[in-house]
Parts: C-alpha cells; structure tokens; sequence
C-alpha cells in the first residue's frame, strides 16, 4: 500500500512540475501569458447570454478566474465587489472582470444574485480562455496597465495592486 501512495506522489509531482511553473512566493504560474504580454481577442458570454470580446475591456484591468464552489474565490470577490463599489466614481478606476471558468450560466446567474455582485462577471463557457492560458487553480489573478501588458499572475491579489490606478 505505501509502494502505490509514494508511486502516486511521485506522478503528481511529474505533472504538476510539467505543467506549471511556481513563483519565489509560492503561487502557480499561469504558463501561456508571461509578464510583458498583452491579452489576445477571447470571446466570453455574460449571464444573461449576450457575447463580450476581451477587446472591448478597459485598462487598468484586474481579471479574477473563478468558480463558484471555490472557497477562496468567495472571498476574493467579496473583496473586489467592494473595490469595484468604491471605484466607480473614481477619476481613474482599474477595471474589474470576474471571469468563471467553464460552469452553466444558470449557476452562475445563481451565484451573482445571492452574492449581490454587480461587478462585471463573464462565463469562459468552452473553456477556451482558461486552457490557452493554462489556469490550472481558482482563484487566478490576472493584472494588466494602461498599456495592456500584463504585469501579475498568481492565485492571490498582490498587495499593491490597488495603487495601479493612480500610475500616469
């Protein structure tokens, strides 16, 4: 029996090391985009079933890939709904999309109701987006400047990544 858990381990450290690469801090490294990278044309549905292109998104951008199971995406969303709140009348407001990872736009229109969200909130229905970029863990975050390269990439919000908004 320790023979096959120890085998098993190994495997999934195999995969794992194939599949993602891991920061200093210890967050998994979304592989595709690297830092520098601008963010290619992405078609996701909305919950009410209209489509929106990753084109027409505004700069500063924060993405958050989430599911709605995932405890720490309930979280940060709670977080970014009330940024989100507070940055409307904002001279310079960062942009914020939730964008779930692959679940039915019902579950999802569910989620937002009961979670209050009034944050734009995108569904990545074929997965196409979280597969070319690799995303392999809820929550990922992905931050963008003004010039629309990318500048983080982790499972957690950087510290400082409120003060993108006041860069000129």
């Amino acid at each position: 029996m320790k023979r096959f858990t120890c085998i098993g381990l190994i495997l999934l450290g195999i995969i794992l090391l194939g599949q993602s690469s891991i920061y200093a801090e210890g967050v998994i490294n979304v592989s595709r985009l690297k830092i520098g990278d601008g963010l290619d044309n992405y078609s996701f549905k909305t919950p009410s079933g209209d489509t929106i292109k990753s084109s027409e998104f505004s700069y500063p951008l924060l993405i958050s890939v989430f599911t709605t199971w995932c405890k720490l995406c309930k979280k940060e969303l709670k977080y970014l709904e009330v940024d989100y709140q507070s940055g409307k009348n904002e001279k310079n407001p960062i942009s914020i999309v939730a964008i779930n990872a692959g679940e039915r736009e019902r579950s999802v229109r569910k989620y937002i109701k009961k979670r209050k969200l009034s944050l734009p909130v995108l569904i990545d229905s074929d997965l196409k987006f979280t597969k070319d970029l690799n995303i392999i863990g809820t929550p990922t975050v992905l931050l963008f400047n003004k010039e629309k390269t990318l500048i983080y990439q982790g499972n957690d919000l950087p510290k400082d990544w409120n003060e993108l908004r006041y860069d000129s």
